[in-house]
């Protein structure tokens, strides 16, 4: 599924942080294990979350992150073959671990390993029918640069649930 989101943290204090987001689905493809394609139409999903600063490194010592978030999506799907539109309802809880490193407070590399689940409620031929993901890890490398109050990061996740994820804050 392809999205876009918009989020934001807010530290409570010097080792918690609040994560919300907001974002929209705005297509993709479910291929269930037997029968017909499904095609995503646009929908939208939130998630809330907390992240714990475990770990402040110095020098070469990383920074560790605990996090956990909990969230939903809902979608209409189109079956490919008599074009019937059906909800699909995805909720998920993840648990974090994050290490980064601190380079001359501008450049801050990051290795993250996830671990999730939760049920997928979706309607198959006037079916219910409840799912899971096909995987429920992923293993991610990334980074963030920060000029000033902006910061831009690149992640990638190519073990378990693979994404490409880019984007820009500012602090303030």
């Amino acid at each position: 599924m392809n999205t876009v989101a918009v989020s934001g943290g807010i530290a409570l204090n010097r080792h918690w942080t609040l994560h919300l987001a907001l974002g929209m689905i705005l297509n993709g493809e479910l291929k269930p294990e037997t029968g017909p394609d499904y095609e995503v139409k646009p929908g939208g999903f939130v998630s809330v979350g907390f992240e714990y600063n475990s770990v402040t490194g110095i020098g070469y010592k990383p920074n560790v992150d605990l996090s956990v978030l909990v969230g939903g999506a809902m979608v209409k799907t189109e079956n490919s073959d008599d074009k019937r539109k059906t909800e699909y309802m995805s909720t998920d809880v993840r648990l974090g671990v994050r290490s980064s490193w601190n380079v001359h407070n501008h450049l801050f590399p990051f290795a993250a390993v996830r671990a999730f689940g939760g049920p997928i409620m979706w309607k198959i031929n006037e079916e219910n029918v409840t799912g899971t993901d096909i995987y429920h890890y992923q293993v991610s490398i990334g980074s963030a640069l920060k000029l000033g109050p902006t910061v831009a990061y690149l992640e990638w996740t190519g073990l378990g649930e693979q994404s490409l994820k880019a984007g820009i804050s500012v602090a303030w």
